[in-house]
């Protein structure tokens, strides 16, 4: 098992959201939103070796 404590799925969700309006708004970069797509693809790695 990892050692580490993931960020819950929906606080990821709710950070998406959040970054959707400030992008909409001209407010944040976009690379911003590429990071939470990194995060999110190194959680579902590491919820994948959990599994395995």
């Amino acid at each position: 098992m990892p050692d580490h404590n993931p960020i819950p799925e929906a606080d990821l969700r709710e950070m998406r959201e959040i970054l959707g309006d400030w992008h909409a708004a001209g407010m944040v970069d976009p690379y911003l939103s590429r990071l939470l797509d990194e995060i999110d693809r190194l959680r579902e790695g590491l919820q994948h070796d959990a599994r395995v």
